[in-house]
């Protein structure tokens, strides 16, 4: 009888490494002609330390990390971590805590591999952020923008403030830092209240008094007390607040509270159903706390992604496309107010989405012919390109490498709104603003 050939290559690199280097590892399955065309379940069997992924760990501050790539874009896979001590599948509250006794990663497969495909398993440990593993640079990628916004709830405690003394030299920092052209410097807050974290952008330097006001006790008294001021509010799910289920707390000035930050390092909040980079287990989650949910109750929110890392890696978890008229901070608020923008996991995706000839982020009349174009070039090859229509899953495209380019002509007469995710084989991701027609 003839050995089955279930994969055509099997391999592990690198296959040695120097001592202290950072080094991520990879197992690279090519599938064989004989592998299951139904669901299926890959062990992987560990002999020491296997920490857990972003995609399935209680915490993204966990040293270590699992993370899977299944090259085949229609084929759904979930990846676990079994716990030997509780001799399950690492749940809410167990596991990660417990690193040395999660040895297996399983990875199930939905139905629909076929010969060729090929499967990815990664792993490192990157020791907070630094060391061996860790996929990024200590060498700050080239951002033309940056907001630092630490922690500040003016209600609180001070302990739960930054304080004079501090926000005096985040101040000062960005004063120095700024060169309109060259790079823009801006400073806000992290807010919480019961809706929940807010990311509050201002463009200008406010003294330390302007945001140390105790009646800003939640985020509608924000909003009153900086009426006719220059800032942006960006919340954000990963803390999903204390109201009640289906309650949101809308900004009345749509310029103030123009998009939602849909990605960082607590993983992706664009749907429940993420694929890829969903979020921690130890994780808020709740239905009416994701981007769908916010475009489905008919919010007009562009969507953006932030690093929000407490690590020191700056856009190494998150980070925002505007299509401003020049580098300069009005033009850049000018853009996010009209969400002109984009969001991606880290890479440097050029990503263009029109629809009637109007940018991302339009609101069109409706027509009973909608022409979407879809102009992407990623810095690593394609594996999708998914449409979504009134945040509900459309159509997928499947390009061939780094670049593609698409024209589709949609005939209806209801009103719609669209928008488009791109992912690359590297599970880096795009996400456009939305557009539109009422």
């Amino acid at each position: 009888m003839s050995e089955k050939k279930v994969f055509t290559e099997v391999s592990i690199t690198p296959d040695e490494i120097v001592a202290a280097d950072s080094a991520e590892f990879t197992i690279r399955l090519v599938i064989g002609p004989d592998y299951t065309a139904e669901a299926s379940r890959i062990i992987f069997d560990f002999p020491g330390l296997v920490g857990t992924s972003r995609p399935t760990r209680q915490h993204q501050e966990e040293h270590g990390y699992v993370q899977a790539y299944v090259m085949n874009p229609d084929v759904g896979y979930d990846l676990k971590i079994w716990d030997l001590e509780g001799q399950a599948i690492v749940g809410k509250k167990g596991g990660a805590w417990r690193q040395q006794a999660t040895r297996f990663a399983v990875l199930d497969l939905d139905a629909g591999l076929q010969e060729g495909d090929v499967v990815e398993l990664h792993w490192g440990d990157t020791g907070r952020g630094f060391g061996p593993g860790t996929r990024f640079s200590h060498v700050v990628p080239r951002l033309d923008y940056y907001a630092v916004t630490d922690h500040q709830q003016p209600w609180d405690v001070e302990r739960h403030k930054i304080g004079k003394k501090y926000w005096d030299r985040t101040t000062a920092a960005a004063r120095e830092s700024n060169r309109p052209g060259e790079f823009l410097a801006f400073v806000g807050i992290e807010y919480r209240c019961p809706r929940g974290d807010t990311a509050v952008v201002f463009n200008w330097l406010p003294e330390y008094e302007e945001i140390d006001q105790p009646d800003y006790s939640d985020v509608r008294k924000l909003w009153e007390g900086l009426q006719g001021k220059d800032y942006l509010a960006i919340p954000h799910f990963h803390n999903a607040g204390r109201l009640d289920d289906g309650e949101w707390w809308k900004c009345p000035d749509e310029n103030v509270e123009p998009v939602l930050e849909i990605f960082s390092c607590h993983g992706s909040y664009e749907r429940e159903d993420a694929l890829e980079h969903h979020i921690p287990l130890m994780k808020a989650r709740r239905p009416d706390r994701y981007a769908d949910h916010m475009l489905k109750q008919g919010f007009r929110y562009g969507l953006v992604c932030n690093s929000d890392s407490h690590k020191g890696h700056v856009g190494s978890n998150g980070v925002t496309a505007a299509f401003a008229t020049s580098l300069d901070a009005d033009s850049i608020f000018d853009a996010y107010r009209k969400r002109h923008v984009y969001g991606t996991t880290n890479a440097r995706i050029r990503l263009v989405f029109t629809a009637n000839d109007a940018l991302m982020g339009s609101v069109l009349e409706n027509a009973s012919e909608k022409t979407l174009i879809i102009d992407v070039t990623g810095d690593n090859d394609l594996k999708k390109v998914e449409i979504f229509r009134n945040a509900e899953f459309h159509k997928r495209l499947v390009p061939d490498g780094k670049a593609f380019r698409t024209e589709l002509t949609v005939r209806e007469d209801e009103p719609s709104s669209w928008y488009v995710r791109v992912t690359q084989k590297d599970n880096q991701i795009a996400w456009s603003s939305p557009i539109w027609f009422e």
